[in-house]
């Protein structure tokens, strides 16, 4: 079975991109660190769209990583060993982005 790792998979374009590859037969993994919540609080939350993959997509694999974070990215893609990636990661605000482009360990 293939496996596709998609980025900001708890977000509207990476959970129906979940969805799609899963109904093709793919194994899913997915990375999503809920940034929409630090951004706008419990209204942004996207942990339900994370919690309807576990439900919806069996075997669905959720990594809770920052994709700024290089080290933690590569030693996943090391790990798991994708055939294809799909990014659709993104910060949710600009100007909030502007101010913190970098992840903080």
């Amino acid at each position: 079975m293939k496996k596709i790792l998609v980025t900001g998979s708890s977000g509207l374009i990476g959970s129906e991109a979940c969805l799609y590859f899963a109904n093709e037969g793919w194994q899913i993994h997915g990375i999503d660190n809920n940034q929409r919540a630090v951004f706008f609080g419990p209204k942004g939350d996207t942990r339900w769209n994370q919690h309807r993959l576990e439900n919806k997509i069996q075997g669905f694999v959720h990594h809770e990583l920052d994709i700024r974070d290089r080290q933690g990215v590569l030693d996943l893609l090391k790990e798991i060993k994708p055939d294809a990636i799909v990014h659709t990661a993104a910060q949710p605000s600009h100007d909030l982005a502007a101010s913190i482009p970098f992840c903080r360990l």
